[in-house]
């Protein structure tokens, strides 16, 4: 990889172009945009579920202009703002937001608007000049990529490395960069069904774009060959290696000669405990997946990183009211069940945990040091006011007492154990172990624990999440591993009062848990049967779905009546890349569903026709792989009528 200083270039100047006024179109009876300009090519506004809406251009120059006009008058609410190809996706912090930002988006773009142009022909961030990448040319695609193009091997290794491309925005993932500007000829969609992995470093094409993966992630696009450049890391200025405006020249290379970190460790530490802090709880055994999550680091998407954040985000508020936290304190979720069993730990000093989310059985195995309690005892004010809280001497209580420890009288020198209830607040006294074990067999997923004072972690970002596809966050909870809370916090909120966690849908066949599907942005990318076959087949989630998508196939194989896909676009659903939301349902050609999770992609190029709700979503995030789906339309009956959800 080699760097060369920028050249500098005068800007063109811009020409103006009149946008006519906003009209409607209808597709077999079905509304699907809001127009906002007099031909085919003009910009749309259309919905991206109840918060956000993307704003179409008919260029990636147009793109960015419209994102600059945006950000230097920002309508009230908006928390995100992500150009991409020929969209700029727009989020807010409430449904209500962005209902009334539609109209003076719709102003902004019927303004001066940004000539059609090739991406490379000059920017104001070229001044991060050129980088150089070495690429081996191995990739699984390659010979399918020249193949499809009528060109040799060697033929499509010269039209990559020949000309320059430039990164036009990032997305995706974090330092994902989109390289346009390149050789004509390498133009291809997308992969039919995309990989549920990429290994990072991997160097592809897809869609008239080329791009290098910063790390292992699901992915769609033509794999040409491997490099070992580090493409994101948090604590480099800026922290992606190609920003927009960089020049990129690709060069062929029999080997890579050293190996960059793992780019999938940017940013983490070994241990969440790792910042300063007091040990609360030491961790015997993770179960299945431990990570520590608060509401995630907004903001971010256009450098490539999306929100994160715990998968169920109600289980979380929940938790920390329970034991008097902030609603976005830090917490651990619990996901699935290990080998051995579920999720193990032991109290470190005095501390009060809950437990929320799906069905579980908590149990307190009580040391033989603290056998005092009789039988339906409960730790009361006295209790804890002679138990050393240190800095959260002035804790109080909800009320007189915890829930009761329903544990038997006994000798008072064996350990004890006790069922607890999941949505109260726990006392553990120093060398209480507390186990959780998720009902996995009955369909539940997640369970969040939450910590009196918040999970102390290193902020990334302004956040101690875990993002599963950046590599963000502390690294997942292991055996040993020490849960602090911050030194300095001190927690004034009482403890609350027992709040039962919502029961969990039965997720059958026969009774699929019902999912709001709110509207999306290219439900007109799907043939008409496919638009009422999404919210009529019942779903099953499949075994490979993750915290950054859940794969959907049908329940019943027997409800696909034909040797197509279950869902079908029409014939010209490819599209370029765009951004993307939480919730989001995704349809690849091969017709199965995707709903990207918290840890998503801030962009994609198959069609996103739906999008799941809030509620919903952290529904979603209790259900374990095998449950059944149904995907409801939010206003029935109107097969997503997207005008009039709006």
């Amino acid at each position: 990889m080699h760097w060369s200083p920028p050249a500098s270039r005068s800007r063109r100047s811009p020409r103006r172009r009149r946008v006519g006024r906003r009209g409607r179109a209808r597709r077999d009876g079905l509304a699907v945009t809001a127009k906002t300009s007099d031909g085919p090519d003009g910009p749309r506004l259309l919905p991206v579920g109840s918060e956000a809406l993307i704003v179409e251009s008919p260029s990636l120059a147009a793109a960015m202009a419209l994102r600059a006009r945006i950000a230097a008058d920002p309508p009230r609410g908006l928390t995100e703002l992500l150009p991409a190809a020929r969209t700029v996706l727009c989020r807010f912090a409430t449904g209500l937001d962005a209902t009334a930002a539609r109209a003076r988006i719709a102003a902004l773009v019927g303004t001066e608007a940004a000539p059609a142009r090739r991406v490379d022909e000059g920017d104001a961030a070229r001044s991060f000049g050129t980088v150089e990448i070495g690429v081996v040319y191995d990739g699984d695609d390659l010979d399918a990529v020249a193949a499809a193009l009528g060109m040799s091997r060697s033929a499509v290794v010269a039209a990559h490395t020949g000309s320059p491309w430039t990164s036009a925005f990032i997305g995706f993932a974090p330092g994902f960069a989109y390289l346009a500007g390149g050789d004509d000829r390498l133009t291809l969609p997308r992969r039919a069904t995309p990989r549920t992995t990429v290994p990072a470093g991997s160097v592809a094409i897809a869609g008239g774009f080329s791009a290098v993966y910063p790390g292992a992630s699901p992915g769609g696009w033509h794999l040409l060959g491997r490099t070992d450049a580090e493409l994101w890391r948090p604590e480099r200025e800026p922290p992606a290696l190609l920003p927009p405006g960089t020049r990129v020249r690709f060069r062929p290379v029999r080997e890579l000669v050293r190996g960059a970190a793992p780019p999938d460790t940017a940013g983490a530490e070994r241990q969440p405990a790792s910042a300063a802090g007091v040990p609360a709880l030491r961790v015997d055994r993770p179960g299945g997946l431990a990570l520590v999550e608060d509401l995630g680091r907004p903001g971010y998407a256009g450098v490539g990183v999306p929100a994160s954040g715990a998968a169920d985000r109600e289980s979380l508020r929940r938790a920390n009211r329970l034991v008097g936290n902030p609603a976005g304190a830090a917490a651990i979720e619990l996901a699935g069940t290990g080998a051995s069993g579920g999720f193990r730990a032991t109290a470190v000093r005095d501390t009060i945990v809950a437990v929320t989310g799906a069905p579980c059985r908590v149990t307190i195995t009580r040391a033989p040091t603290h056998r005092s309690l009789a039988r339906g005892e409960s730790p009361r004010v006295a209790d804890l006011a002679r138990a050393d809280w240190g800095r959260w001497a002035d804790w109080t209580p909800a009320g007189d007492e915890l829930p009761p420890c329903a544990e038997p009288v006994g000798d008072a020198d064996a350990p004890r154990i006790v069922d607890a209830a999941s949505g109260a607040p726990l006392l553990l006294h120093a060398g209480d172990a507390i186990a959780v074990d998720l009902d996995v067999d009955g369909g539940a997923w997640s369970a969040v624990l939450g910590v009196r004072g918040g999970i102390a972690a290193p902020v990334v970002l302004g956040s101690r999440s875990r993002d599963l596809l950046s590599g963000l966050g502390p690294l997942p909870v292991t055996g040993g591993d020490e849960l602090c809370v911050p030194a300095a916090a001190r927690v004034h909120a009482a403890v609350g009062t027992a709040e039962p966690d919502p029961p969990l849908p039965p997720a059958t066949v026969n009774e699929p848990a019902p999912l709001t599907l709110q509207p999306g942005p290219r439900l007109d990318r799907l043939t008409p049967h496919s638009r009422m076959r999404l919210t009529e087949l019942v779903w099953r989630i499949r075994p490979d779905s993750n915290r950054i998508g859940v794969r959907l196939e049908p329940a019943d194989p027997d409800l696909v009546t034909d040797d197509g896909p279950p869902l079908e676009h029409v014939a010209d659903a490819e599209l370029a890349s765009e951004g993307v939301v939480p919730g989001a349902v995704q349809v690849p050609p091969g017709g199965g569903p995707v709903v990207f999770g918290r840890d998503h992609p801030v962009t994609g190029g198959y069609p996103v026709v739906g999008v799941i709700s809030p509620a919903s979503l952290d529904v979603l995030a209790r259900l374990a792989p095998g449950r059944c789906v149904r995907l409801v339309s939010q206003s029935p009956g109107d097969h997503l009528d997207v005008i009039g959800a709006w």
